[in-house]
Order: structure tokens, then sequence, then C-alpha cells
């Protein structure tokens, strides 16, 4: 059996509710891709990602207060993003689901 352990800490009074902060993660696309911004003061372990169907294997942390960019759908053709989190407990959030004009 092989388990990996992730350690956050986080100072009292942060505001909002870290097992819902997955939901206010933003995706916009851009020319290089599409950028996630993390508006939020957690981290979000995204899991289960996929882009027009396809699972990604390398989604990872978004950082608090943070944007990243990717790669993801740089063709014009349309785009659906689906994704899920892992919570506070080691498991899975709700799917959320977004498309991308």
């Amino acid at each position: 059996m092989r388990s990996i352990f992730k350690l956050f800490w986080r100072p009292e009074g942060l505001p909002g509710d870290p097992l819902e902060a997955y939901q206010q993660l933003r995706w916009t696309r851009n020319s290089q891709g599409v950028q996630l911004t993390n508006p939020t003061p957690y981290y979000i372990n995204l899991i289960q990602v996929s882009v027009n169907g396809k699972a990604l294997s390398n989604a990872g942390v978004v950082p608090p207060k943070s944007q990243r960019q990717t790669s993801w759908c740089q063709a014009i053709a349309p785009c659906h993003v689906a994704w899920r989190a892992i919570n506070d407990y080691g498991g899975l959030s709700a799917k959320k689901e977004q498309n991308l004009p």
C-alpha cells in the first residue's frame, strides 16, 4: 500500500468555506489556452479534470489568490471543462462543469 499525505496549514479566520472553494475557480480562455484563477485564500487540489471529455493527468494544485496558465483548449473549437477537487478530508467534491466560449 502506498499513501501520500499533503499538509496545508491555515491561519484562523480565513474567510469563506474551504469545502466550497473549488466552486469559485474562474476558467477563461485566451490565446495561450485556458487560465485558471483562484480568488480564494485556499489551496485547491484538482483531480479528475477533463477537457472536451478527455481526462488530463496534470491538473495539480492551484495556490490561493493566484492564476495559472495552461495550454488546454488552444484550438478555436468549443471548450468544455469538468473538474473535481480533493477536500480537506481526502474525499472528492461534486463535479463542476463549464463551457468556455
